[in-house]
């Protein structure tokens, strides 16, 4: 008889997602944190796992290198993972394996983001805190002074829309729609035209109104209008900034072929050799570096302007790049993720390196408990039950898959509500596996 142990967790939607190092991340539909990967303390290798303290309750997700920060529906923001320079904003530099509450931000935050060793967020007023490392600037403060609790950023204490931190700068999109930087400029990152450090936000050229969102990396920043354009600047060796070049610019430059049309933009926030993404309900383009596959044209060739993400149509809603993978909420509710997976980043129950999206377990949107569990064996026994080879149909009481590579089948029968196989592990003998229900919770199927 066929006996199945792998456990997965219960199948919901992904409402806001984040990907870090070998970490991806996803808020539930129900308010909880998922994470996959391995991060700090917190190996899952392939399958998404429950956040202590965080099954409900949380609106969105940041993650950094190595380093998660959630904020709740009362608008506060709990942290947990590395703080070695008190990113973590508790008023320590102690690590800590679960979330803990950033002092003095219980309420009021709209808005979180987790760059290489310092955070930020948004507060409900419109202003912007950051806490953590802050030797070149990035926490905005007019200093270079660590800083384990939130401290406001200089002249920036209403008026925010949107934020972005990166390794060692961060920037900030005004309600006007303009955009301003601060922090570490090598290679011209903040976009002012310069390579000098600033201390407190200085604005981009040419780009005081007209934007959307921003996206900071490592060593490169890049914008999304309100057209729905993607401007970026800095260092491009790695093709980063997408205009068909490998020239650092010190002031924004159009992305090639991107010039309307995207609502989503997403960067790694601490990497120097970074990938870049942009999508729309008509899917998904990215560029820049790619050793394993990041950019999702099928290749690890890197590329200084946009191709097209394979496989993945429209209905992208949301993006997340990490160190060398990437993540996209889809609007059924699902999340697919592509590249680098080998500590299980992309959470499809493997290690295995994927060149064109594949679904996360357990965030995909909803489907029939038969056909969840039927799926569910498929994923933990490919070598009897190939989904290539898989064909669905009715016979007599039977809701059945049967499997043409393999000779085997697998059949729920109405009668008894049983999970029946047949094929040459049986001896082609029918096996009754025992009733459904049991076979549903096993599987994480509703």
């Amino acid at each position: 008889m066929l006996v199945l142990t792998v456990l997965l967790a219960p199948s919901v939607p992904a409402a806001t997602i984040g990907a870090g190092d070998s970490l991806s991340c996803a808020v539930t539909a129900a308010g909880g944190v998922k994470c996959w990967g391995v991060g700090y303390a917190q190996p899952t290798y392939g399958l998404p796992v429950d956040v202590p303290g965080l099954t409900s309750g949380v609106t969105a997700v940041a993650t950094g290198f190595l380093t998660k920060c959630a904020l709740t529906t009362a608008g506060g923001v709990k942290c947990w993972g590395r703080n070695e320079y008190g990113q973590l904003g508790d008023g320590t530099t102690t690590e800590r394996t679960t979330p803990v509450d950033v002092s003095g931000l219980t309420s009021g935050v709209k808005a979180i983001t987790v760059g290489g060793m310092h955070s930020c967020a948004l507060t409900t007023a419109g202003g912007v805190k950051c806490w953590g490392y802050n030797s070149l600037g990035e926490l905005g403060d007019s200093s270079t002074t660590q800083r384990l609790t939130p401290v406001d950023v200089s002249g920036l204490t209403s008026g925010v829309a949107n934020i972005s931190a990166g390794s060692y700068h961060t920037c900030a999109v005004t309600t006007a729609g303009g955009l301003k930087c601060w922090g570490d400029n090598e290679s011209g990152k903040l976009g002012d035209n310069t390579t000098t450090r600033r201390l407190t936000p200085v604005d981009v050229v040419g780009l005081t109104s007209g934007v959307s969102a921003v996206a900071a990396s490592g060593a490169h920043t890049c914008a999304l209008t309100t057209a729905g354009g993607v401007k970026c600047w800095g260092f491009a060796y790695y093709g980063s900034l997408g205009d068909g070049t490998y020239t650092d610019h010190k002031v924004p430059a159009d992305v090639l072929g991107i010039t309307s049309g995207m609502t989503s933009l997403a960067t790694r926030s601490d990497y120097s050799y970074a990938t870049v993404c942009a999508g729309s309900a008509s899917g998904v383009k990215c560029w820049g570096y790619n050793d394993m596959s990041q950019v999702g044209d099928g290749t690890t060739t890197t590329r200084n302007a946009p191709v097209d993400v394979q496989g993945l149509g429209g209905g992208v809603t949301e993006l997340a790049v990490g160190s060398q993978h990437v993540c996209a909420r889809m609007t059924d509710g699902g999340v697919k993720c592509w590249g680098a997976n080998g500590y299980g980043q992309l959470g499809d129950g493997t290690t295995t390196r994927r060149t064109a999206p594949v679904s996360v377990i357990g965030l995909t949107p909803p489907i029939s408990s038969s056909d969840c569990l039927f799926n569910y064996v498929e994923k933990t026994y490919p070598s009897y039950f190939a989904p290539a080879g898989a064909t669905s149909a009715t016979a007599m009481d039977y809701y059945y898959r049967a499997y043409s590579t393999t000779t085997s089948s697998l059949g729920i029968a109405s009668r008894d509500n049983h999970l029946y196989y047949i094929g040459p592990v049986s001896n082609n003998t029918l096996a009754d596996l025992g009733i459904v229900s049991g076979w549903l919770s096993t599987a994480g199927c509703q």
